[in-house]
């Protein structure tokens, strides 16, 4: 019994020695506030800490590996989470690896020296202006790292003006896109970056509806990704006063447009995951009606 009784304390020891660091952490926040968002700084947005409770389901559909913590796998859930980060000292001292969120990038930072989740660039619902050439506004804002660059990437029918900016500006940087010919599909797409070049692409597809006489002509939009969920309508004076619109089969009705009208339509519902979407636009209704359609996200 005397030389059990000493590896139990040998042992105890050392798993003393092993889970010291993590209670540490686990008081610091607790005594801190409790919350990983207030132990944030300008530089991190902390995410959610890697654990082996995230470990559950199927790795790549649920769930994506990390490394590990106390000796375990740790994890990352997969929805809502893009990437994993080096661990916040200010929180954890037990090598946890923090979740960064698919609003977030993981990268490097100078002042601290080690990676951390960056926010990325918000990209605003694009404001449709009144009068012709139809024009839109888009907004991008940053306002813990702010904004580093913002680059045209696609431009289809349109013109875009970026105003300057100073780097590193947490103020909103609005550039105007403006339809060259109505009538037809205007596509412009956006690279939006932090200093750390923690980027997301910002691209709203502008589209003019006319109902003519006779037989309704759609528009079809193919490769279309999830990420553009959003259909604002804007009726024109006379306006449509119904529209279908059809997203991979499943039928959204419209019905009852008035003149200068503008609403949001939510079609998340029927997209699949991807860029292999197909939105159909059919203006429907009494002829000479027009409508300014943005899909978006």
């Amino acid at each position: 019994m005397a030389n059990h009784s000493r590896d139990t304390t040998k042992k105890s020891s050392i798993v003393e020695a092993f889970y010291r660091p993590w209670l540490m952490g686990l008081l610091a926040t607790i005594l801190l506030g409790g919350s990983l968002g207030l132990l944030s700084t300008n530089a991190v947005d902390a995410g959610e800490v890697c654990s082996p409770g995230h470990c559950a389901g199927v790795e790549g559909t649920d769930y994506f590996k990390c490394g590990t913590t106390l000796g375990s796998d740790c994890c990352c859930p997969k929805k809502g989470f893009s990437e994993c980060c080096d661990q916040d000292p200010a929180i954890s001292f037990d090598g946890r690896r923090v979740c960064c969120t698919d609003k977030e990038c993981c990268k490097f930072n100078k002042d601290l020296n080690r990676r951390v989740c960056v926010a990325k660039v918000a990209c605003a619902v694009p404001r449709l202006l009144p009068g012709s050439p139809t024009r839109v506004e888009i907004e991008a804002q940053q306002t813990t790292n702010g904004i580093g660059s913002i680059s045209v990437v696609k431009e289809e029918n349109v013109t875009v003006d970026i105003p300057p900016f100073t780097v590193g500006t947490i103020e909103p940087v609005i550039t105007t896109a403006t339809k060259i010919t109505e009538g037809v599909r205007s596509v412009v797409e956006l690279s939006m970056c932090t200093p750390e070049e923690c980027c997301v692409i910002c691209d709203p597809v502008l589209i003019s509806l006319i109902r003519y006489s006779g037989q309704p002509i759609v528009e079809t939009y193919t490769d279309v990704p999830q990420t553009e969920n959003k259909v604002t309508i804007k009726n024109g004076a006379p306006g449509l006063k119904h529209l279908r619109i059809q997203v991979n089969g499943k039928k959204f009705e419209v019905v009852g447009l008035a003149d200068n009208e503008e609403l949001t339509l939510d079609i998340s519902s029927a997209l699949v995951i991807g860029n292999k979407n197909t939105i159909v636009l059919m203006p429907l209704g009494k002829p000479g009606g027009t409508s300014t359609i943005l899909i978006h996200d």
